[in-house]
């Protein structure tokens, strides 16, 4: 590889790591601010939070797994 072809593909790494960065910080800072309001709402609450939260996860686990299967075993025409 040419030194200019190992320049851009750098640029073009540093451009998508720095998308994904920005990304990832304005999600997380999106989960601290749910929490904080949760929060404030009382233990009741957070209890429920929490619990919708695992049950939400669970399904969105078992679709993912069916979902991934489902493309690897079937071909598209």
């Amino acid at each position: 590889m040419t030194p200019e072809v190992i320049a851009v593909m750098k640029m073009t790494m540093l451009k998508a790591g720095l998308s994904m960065a920005f990304m990832s910080s304005l999600v997380n800072i999106g989960s601290l601010t749910l929490q904080n309001a949760i929060n404030r709402l009382g233990q009741d609450i957070i209890v429920a939070h929490t619990a919708a939260r695992k049950i939400s996860e669970i399904f969105m686990v078992m679709f993912t797994v069916f979902g991934q299967t489902n493309h690897k075993n079937h071909k598209i025409h």
